[in-house]
């Protein structure tokens, strides 16, 4: 996770800024009380993604819910990635180890679920050639 906090968004692969970009996203309409999945529909479909919609507001769902400890998150015009995001980032990426980043981010009962999700997210940002396992090179 630490290897993308404090990263320039312009440094980060196109599925990186991809990512960090919908969860600001998901974040705004949280924080505005709108649904986040509505409100992040027209990012996925631009993409032709809208296959990792649900797996990807799962995973925001349960780090939004179940997070071990409050998350930061930046505004959509900041230039470096912050906190949540670098962990949404480390998730993704390939050489990461997982389960190590779900058991640390989400209470027990709640770590597998994580981990379904990012895999299903994962999945879909590769068949979309998002290829998260080069986030952050």
């Amino acid at each position: 996770m630490y290897r993308f906090l404090d990263q320039r968004l312009s440094a980060l692969d196109e599925g990186g800024q991809f990512a960090v970009k919908s969860v600001r996203s998901w974040v705004m309409a949280v924080a505005d009380r709108k649904c986040p999945a509505d409100a992040i529909a027209p990012l996925f479909l631009d993409r032709r993604m809208i296959a990792a919609l649900a797996p990807f507001h799962r995973a925001m769902t349960l780090l939004a819910v179940h997070a071990k400890m409050q998350l930061g998150f930046a505004r959509p015009c900041c230039p470096v990635v912050a906190e949540g995001e670098a962990l949404l980032l480390a998730l993704l990426d390939r050489t990461s180890d997982r389960a190590a980043v779900c058991t640390a981010a989400v209470a027990a009962p709640y770590v597998e679920a994580l981990q379904q999700a990012v895999m299903e997210l994962e999945v879909a940002m590769q068949v979309a050639g998002l290829a998260p396992g080069s986030t952050g090179r």
